[in-house]
């Protein structure tokens, strides 16, 4: 187990379009960050993510994502290479 000061630690955040009665939630956007001691907070990374679902108005209340940002989003599974490589190694961090 490698001491905490050798580790690099990626947070991963979502927002998303909000839950429905009778639909499961989908994310709109994703967030990826990096931090360890060497090099403190780096190789910050923020997308839109396509949705077929609406963004509820409860959630575009929080986060102001809308029709317009979510245009031209690409799916999850097409920024998967990308978040891959950026979480390679890393310790994750969610909530």
């Amino acid at each position: 187990m490698p001491l905490i000061r050798h580790c690099r630690f990626t947070a991963i955040d979502f927002e998303s379009a909000g839950a429905a009665r009778g639909m499961t939630d989908s994310p709109v956007q994703v967030g990826l960050c990096s931090w360890s001691v060497e090099a403190g907070h780096a190789a910050p990374f923020v997308s839109y993510l396509f949705t077929d679902q609406p963004v509820q108005w409860s959630a575009r209340k929080i986060h102001g994502i809308g029709p317009a940002q979510l245009a031209d989003a690409p799916r999850l599974l097409a920024l998967w290479p990308e978040l891959n490589r950026r979480l390679a190694g890393a310790a994750v961090v969610a909530h």
